[in-house]
């Protein structure tokens, strides 16, 4: 041990930075292992600087070395798959325990080494957090250790005999059935684990979203008997085949929450079915309530699942957690049904107006007296006499139940009796509740209990657990992972792009505590973030992986620093801009799921710091890579302006930022409008910098790729060859940029069907020969032109195998539901279509694709809403049937005008699904009226799309003139006129 810190003695070469145990012999590093404190001495070792090194016992903290293993493997193996991780345990330990205050003083330290002893070597506290880890990894973890006699066997007692409990221990039932498993894991050697995801908590790949379950209630939940009661009889006693809504109300922090879990925890066999929702605004309940669409497979929105919930007559249970608003506003997300039974929580008196009958809702006030002495007693495991202290506490507290929490926590934590902390707390509570009033002077009197509680926490945490807190208060208040600090860090040296020095200094402090040697420490976020959660201000949800705050702790944490309200929020969009950032180059992919989640924080921000110059043009990336065109095209707008007036018209950073603003309108379909304005794009760049500038041939590819999305194939040949001819003479025919200019131009020579030139252009450069790529962008700039090349030639199953490496090498580094595999494995998916032999397999991948885009992107992305369409019509050219398409096209078509409008193209196209559905169904009326353009602008701006629309009216026009003749002579008739 070195400063509380592991060593790891190699005898390989490494890249990490190894400074200590480098140059030790092996002898040397043997004999370091065996020190323990009190049994071996330390060992000194003179390292290659010449200084002379101690090492200590490494088994204090570090008895169990399996995460020290993995962050190893993820170092020098990374990328690589793990078939299978075993650990051998020494034994398990006596249950431990810290000595009564009765003991006399002589024997304390003696007690207390011993006890710290039992706690350095607790390995069976890593142990089964690696069991939680991969617990749902089957046949990858296994734990190894003598169960039974050896507790008792010190590190002295070496002479004891082990050997017979761990015979017995070997012959149990279990333990041979793991012990054949683990054999056969090792034999087999296949790899089910990238090491990178083996370091964090690694659940399998799904291809569908699981809901959000009820959380558990507290394990020190008491009481509450009168309130469990009265819903018992009135979800159990009422009618069956009658909708019931209960309301439990009262102040933040009664305990409103827990009597739901609670109750949950009890009844829930009694239930089909039990579904959560996060009320706390009107976003997350229509996010929880598109989870249920989606995992129900009902459709993709908030109404699907409200429709598809009153529809079913199973006995089943909604619960809307924290909805503090209007009644009304909740109103409109309950089923229109007689079935099912609602669960409120509150704090907002007037949502019992939505309850159901008599006994209907509960006002949840202050615990018993004897139910909150029971809490302070089991939640603070306090020492001493304290049955005159008890009492006089909670009556202190006004039986409120989170201040009681709270004091149970800082009384748990700081090893105090409750005499001792009443003593505290009269000390200082006038001056701590005097100084919240100034923040918040209409709270409760009970709450001002709490905040005086949390102000007296607060006061002991460390520097870098309150600056930490202090951040988070002005994050949203679920929603918080360390991926946003980590990525943040990753990007610290961009700091100074923003304005405001107290910010800029207030992220580095909070950031800097987090890193050592310009490496993100892991251990002492987590160190920080238990601190908190100790005192039960911060909370973990490991479904989720994600931090929250209670939001009655959140407002008070913002109160707390009342006078710099403005600067942590500029920290907070610092940390978010930097967290959103790609600027090194092994970074340069998307993280769709990341950016959501910095979303979510973005949208709690202040309008001023959101339309900031110097967050806008970040924030709005988030919000385009998230799906939300809106909020994107207003901040870029924004950036645009301010860049038009300190740089000018021609400046490459105001071309860069228009750039940026013409992808999002593609995004949403105003495509004529982008191609015109990538046309005067063009002419600037080039009277600005030149024909010959970089600048000029990328704004010619931009536009190349504007005309590309309008289907106007022959006026973007031209300018891609001067593109590519410019490229091959500067960059070189190998370059990765070169290549991906190939690349567009075999599309366009497919799309106007010259396949010599295509398939020449797909052999200019090797696979193994393209530089400036990654693998899986070099295999795809060599594989996808040639796919495309060998679909047209219908060479379909030398396509599909070309494919298949890309989706293989895709799911190894990034992961099967990564929008990059699923956009792969959308493409096989329409080349196995194209096979007889595998049209089956086609629609089970393509129904799984469509789920891993809803889980990754969300419901409303762009992206999913795109693979549903793709499914559905999938499932129509394999004879599906014509009704259920229908459905889908319709909740599809209803969706699509929801978030991209009417006139966008992708719209358009469901539209027009959804009329050949009823062309093939012979209703004609109907689909003359889908099929009817009235804007005829399609023309130019999407011809194939047009045509698409006129062609089958046609079509359904013949069929109202001819109907009566026979179906061969249709057929000519139909031939002569559409071709």
């Amino acid at each position: 041990m070195r400063a509380g810190m592991g060593v790891l003695l190699r005898s390989y070469p490494t890249n990490i930075n190894s400074t200590y145990g480098s140059n030790c012999t092996l002898s040397e590093a043997i004999r370091t292992t065996c020190t323990s404190a009190g049994q071996f001495k330390p060992v000194e070792i003179m390292e290659s600087d010449r200084t002379i090194m101690t090492y200590l016992d490494g088994t204090i903290g570090h008895s169990n070395p399996t995460p020290c293993l993995l962050d190893e493997a993820e170092a020098v193996f990374p990328g690589e798959e793990i078939a299978c991780l075993i650990s051998l345990g020494a034994g398990q330990r006596d249950i431990i325990s810290v000595p009564g205050s009765s003991i006399s003083q002589s024997s304390w330290n003696s007690d207390m080494n011993a006890t710290y002893k039992a706690l350095a070597t607790d390995a069976e506290r890593t142990a089964e957090a690696m069991e939680k880890r991969f617990k749902h990894i089957p046949s990858f973890y296994f734990r190894f250790s003598v169960d039974q006699g050896l507790q008792r066997v010190d590190l002295a007692d070496w002479n004891k005999c082990i050997t017979p409990h761990a015979w017995a221990y070997l012959g149990l039932t279990d333990i041979q059935s793991k012990l054949d498993r683990a054999g056969h894991a090792l034999v087999a050697n296949e790899g089910k684990v990238i090491v990178e995801r083996a370091v964090g908590s690694v659940t399998p790949a799904i291809s569908n979203p699981m809901l959000p379950k009820c959380p558990p209630s507290s394990r020190t939940f008491v009481g509450r008997e009168e309130a469990l009661e009265q819903m018992r009889r009135y979800f159990f006693n009422n009618p069956p085949l009658k909708q019931l809504i209960f309301v439990l109300h009262g102040l933040g922090g009664s305990g409103k929450s827990q009597i739901a879990y609670k109750f949950v925890e009890i009844y829930e066999k009694r239930f089909d079915e039990v579904f959560y929702v996060d009320a706390t605004s009107e976003e997350t309940i229509l996010s929880h309530l598109a989870m249920i669409a989606v995992v129900k497979k009902a459709g993709e929105t908030s109404n699907d699942a409200l429709a598809w919930l009153a529809r079913q007559s199973q006995n089943w249970l909604l619960i809307f957690n924290n909805a503090d608003f209007d009644s009304r506003i909740l109103e409109k997300f309950l089923p229109r049904s007689s079935y099912g039974k609602v669960i409120v929580t509150t704090r907002n008196h007037g949502m019992v107006a939505l309850a159901h009958g008599a006994e209907a809702d509960y006002s949840v006030s202050g615990m018993s007296r004897d139910d909150a002495l029971k809490l302070l007693l089991e939640a603070s495991q306090a020492k001493g006499d304290s049955t005159v202290a008890g009492p006089a506490l909670v009556e202190e507290l006004g039986y409120f139940a989170l201040s009681i929490s709270q004091v149970a926590a800082y009384i748990r934590v700081n090893e105090c009796t409750i005499q001792q902390f009443r003593q505290m707390n009269e000390a200082s509570r006038g001056n701590l509740l005097e100084k919240y009033h100034i923040a918040s002077p209409n709270i409760g009197v009970r709450e001002q209990t709490a905040h005086a509680i949390w102000s007296m926490c607060y006061e002991k945490l460390s520097p870098a657990a309150s600056q930490l807190l202090n951040v988070m208060a002005f994050m949203h208040h679920s929603n918080i992972s360390e991926e946003i600090f980590r990525r943040a860090a990753q990007y610290l040296n961009f700091v100074q792009r923003f304005r405001g020095q107290e910010s800029q200094n207030m992220v580095v402090t909070t950031l800097g505590q987090f890193i050592k040697n310009a490496t993100w420490e892991k251990p002492l976020f987590l160190r920080c973030i238990e601190e908190l959660r100790s005192y039960s201000l911060v909370d973990f949800d490991p479904y989720s992986q994600y931090y929250s705050m209670h939001l009655l702790v959140q407002h008070w944490a913002r109160g707390a620093v009342q006078n710099e309200e403005l600067t942590f929020s500029r920290c907070v969009a610092c940390l978010l801009a930097l967290s959103s950032w790609n600027f090194l180059a092994n970074d340069t992919k998307s993280n769709p799921a990341h950016c959501r989640t910095i979303a979510s924080h973005i949208d709690v921000l202040p309008d001023t710091l959101k339309h900031d110059s110097s967050f806008c043009a970040s924030f709005a990336s988030v919000y385009f890579q998230a799906g939300r065109y809106k909020e994107a095209e207003l901040l870029q707008q924004i950036d645009l302006g301010r860049a038009k007036e300190f740089f000018g018209e021609q400046d490459m950073i105001t071309l860069q930022s228009q750039e940026q603003l013409l992808e999002i309108y593609s995004a949403q379909g105003r495509r004529s409008e982008v191609t015109e304005a990538r046309c005067r794009l063009v002419q600037s760049v080039r009277g600005a910098f030149g024909d010959d500038d970089l600048g000029t041939v990328y704004a010619k590819q931009s536009l190349v790729l504007a005309l590309i999305e309008q289907e106007q194939w022959i006026k973007a040949e031209p300018v891609q060859r001067e593109v590519l001819a410019y490229l091959m003479n500067v960059l070189g025919p190998a370059d990765r940029i070169t290549c991906t200019a190939r690349a567009i131009l075999v599309q366009i020579c497919v799309s106007l069907d010259n396949i010599r030139e295509a398939e020449e252009l797909c052999s200019v450069v090797p696979k193994d020969k393209i530089e400036g790529g990654n693998e899986y962008e070099s295999l795809h700039l060599h594989h996808s032109p040639l796919v495309q090349v060998l679909m047209v030639k219908g060479q379909q199953d030398e396509a599909a195998a070309l494919q298949q490496e890309l989706v293989s090498l895709s799911d190894r580094l990034y992961g099967t539901d990564d929008p990059t595999t699923l956009d792969a494995q959308k493409l096989l998916t329409s080349i196995l279509a194209r096979i007889p032999m595998r049209s089956e397999e086609s629609k089970t991948s393509a129904e799984k694709i469509a789920d891993g885009y809803s889980q990754t992107l969300g419901p409303e992305h762009p992206a999913t809403l795109s693979a549903k369409h793709w499914l559905a019509i999938i499932r129509s050219s394999q004879r599906a049937s014509l009704r259920e398409v229908e459905v889908t096209l319709r909740e599809l078509l209803q969706t699509h005008e929801t978030v991209l409008g009417h006139a966008h193209p992708e719209t358009l196209r469901v539209r027009l699904s959804l009329g050949m559905n009823l062309l093939r169904q012979h209703r004609w009326p109907e689909a003359n009226e889908l099929l009817h353009l009235k804007d005829q602008s399609l023309k130019d701006e999407q011809p194939a799309l047009y045509y698409g629309f006129i062609a089958p009216h046609i079509y359904g026009e013949i069929l109202n003139t001819f109907s009566h003749i026979a179906s061969l002579e249709f057929y000519c008739a139909g031939k002569t006129l559409l071709g």
